[in-house]
């Protein structure tokens, strides 16, 4: 039953922003389904109007709709089977099913995760390389505005981003991928990524991203070694504030 409501073209928030990096949301998301089964039965009239009431509150709070941190598994025969294969880090799989349809390198899923998403979460570089060679869009977002190399970023997977900064850098505005990356990096305590962002010209370490900055994140998350590499950079600005 998928929640999503009023709320969908909400632009992210910084509060919203915490919600989703603890993961919470995963788990309110479900117990609103059990509590929305139990009291209203089979009847998907009836479901949809107790979401209808219950978003429109959370929508005043900004922690609607639900984010959820990690992508759903995905069951063979379900979705297609390139994202099936991305999904499991199968690099032949992937590599049958695209010989089978090359057209569908993009194809997403319910949640909007394309094969290239599911494959840097995984931290699967030899698909991330295949499937960017095959014409996958490196800077696609899924439902919820993550992108492969946010994905990537929080699961601390550095050759991954790596290789997904390189495409990026293509694009228009490169700095603005890494900025992100970096942002993203920091509010989940990959040292290691911080530490190859910074070297990266096309990094603004002072640029934000979903109104929060890379060294506040840190230093609020205590990762100190993270906040001393950051201050190492010439150009940091310690009094920086978050966007109104």
């Amino acid at each position: 039953m998928p929640i999503r409501t009023c709320g969908e073209s909400m632009a992210p928030t910084f509060l919203h922003a915490r919600w989703c990096s603890r993961g919470t949301g995963a788990g309110v998301g479900r117990r609103v389904r059990e509590l929305v089964v139990r009291t209203c039965g089979e009847d998907p009239a009836a479901w949809a109007e107790a979401l209808r009431s219950s978003s429109a509150v959370l929508c005043n709070v900004e922690l609607w709709p639900f984010p959820t941190r990690e992508p759903a598994l995905l069951r063979a025969g379900a979705e297609p089977r390139l994202l099936f294969a991305a999904s499991r880090g199968s690099l032949a799989n992937v590599r049958e099913a695209l010989y089978a349809d090359p057209a569908g390198v993009n194809v997403a899923d319910s949640r909007g995760m394309t094969a290239l998403l599911h494959a840097s979460h995984r931290g699967a570089v030899d698909i991330v390389d295949f499937l960017l060679e095959r014409g996958a869009v490196v800077n696609w977002t899924d439902h919820q505005g993550v992108s492969a190399l946010e994905y990537a970023c929080r699961e601390g997977h550095a050759e991954v981003v790596s290789v997904l900064l390189e495409r990026l850098a293509l694009l228009p505005d490169p700095g603005r991928f890494a900025s992100i990356a970096l942002v993203t990096a920091c509010r989940d305590g990959r040292l290691q990524i911080v530490e190859e962002l910074l070297e990266n010209r096309n990094v603004d370490v002072n640029r934000p991203h979903q109104k929060a900055h890379a060294l506040q994140l840190a230093a609020e998350k205590g990762y100190v070694e993270i906040v001393e590499l950051t201050l190492q950079r010439a150009d940091v600005d310690v009094n920086v504030q978050d966007p109104a």
